[in-house]
């Protein structure tokens, strides 16, 4: 006896995947969703529990050696039996087999979501889904505009130009610090 794998599957609803992940260059799901939608089919019947563990850095994340996608059901055994107080939350297998579930995801960081599902006969099969969430706001970049001399304009406490400009062609510069994952477009109209 065995649990079908083809019968259990898993993915982020494309709503609460926000960033700019690409997942077949990274297996890290980059959202700012901390309750993001993740459903799948399991075997029709089957209960399932789902998992949420969460990790310091990305480095943390990526040397977890549990590959769940591998596992045989003695070593998915023993994991639940060593987890089974994080494996409480439970998610719902609908009659034809789909679930939703939506992980708590408590601060910006790493985290790995397991979702374990056992069929009528006590076949487990476990999926796991690596989620960067990131709420934090970038950083605005700082723009100054100045004359043909590189005297700026005045600007007032918010960095709102104060003086009229009536230079047809002021010079702009700006300055920005890169933060990964962010992608920054200036239009001027």
């Amino acid at each position: 006896n065995h649990y079908e794998h083809n019968e259990f599957t898993m993915k982020m609803a494309p709503e609460s995947d926000t960033g700019t992940s690409d997942i077949d260059i990274n297996d890290i799901i980059l959202t700012n969703d901390d309750t993001p939608e993740l459903s799948g089919i399991a075997e029709k019947n089957s209960k399932a529990r789902m998992m949420v563990m969460s990790f310091d850095s990305k480095a943390a994340l990526e040397s977890y050696t549990d590959n769940f996608a591998n596992m045989t059901d003695e070593s998915l055994r023993t994991f639940i039996a060593a987890n089974e107080a994080q494996l409480g939350k439970e998610v719902i297998v609908n009659s034809d087999g789909t679930w939703i579930a939506n992980p708590e995801l408590t601060a910006d960081g790493y985290y790995k979501v397991i979702v374990i599902s056992e069929d009528q006969a006590g076949n487990v099969e476990a999926k796991s889904m690596d989620i960067q969430l990131d709420t934090t706001l970038p950083d605005p970049p700082k723009i100054d505009i100045t004359d043909d001399d590189h005297n700026p304009y005045a600007e007032d406490a918010n960095g709102n130009v104060t003086t009229p400009i009536t230079d047809l062609s002021p010079r702009i510069a700006g300055s920005y610090t890169l933060e990964e994952n962010v992608k920054t477009t200036i239009t001027i109209p």
